[in-house]
């Protein structure tokens, strides 16, 4: 039987934490963040102000209003990447997101723009 989106996300999640970190963290961004499950793509994020970022705002449980918000932080990926951008339901000026433990921030157009010009196969 095929994995889900879902399914391999966690599992990706899962590597460095526990089922019960997983579930709460879930558990968090649903009610206070942002999460889409499709067949194609699982993501769960978070508005955040860039200028906090550095101050670990990431890892926090910490969440924002919308207009106090620059920064898309996506805490959780898996599937379909470049539908990223139609799901999210406002722009911010940037999307940020951590790969093997450094912060990587790009513009909300830049990034968009390498997904849609063929450099993601996601």
């Amino acid at each position: 039987m095929r994995q889900t989106v879902y399914h391999q996300a966690m599992m990706a999640q899962l590597e460095g934490i526990t089922h019960k970190r997983f579930a709460a963290d879930l558990t968090a961004y649903l009610n206070h963040g942002y999460v889409f499950s499709l067949p194609d793509v699982f993501v769960m994020a978070k508005p955040v102000p860039s200028d906090m970022i550095d101050n670990g705002v990431l890892e926090s449980d910490d969440f924002f209003k919308p207009g106090e918000c620059d920064t898309w932080y996506v805490h959780l990926a898996a599937g379909r990447l470049s539908r990223l951008f139609s799901l999210s339901p406002f722009h911010l000026e940037y999307v940020c997101f951590q790969r093997f433990g450094s912060v990587k921030i790009y513009r909300f157009q830049e990034i968009q723009r390498k997904f849609y010009h063929g450099i993601s196969k996601s």
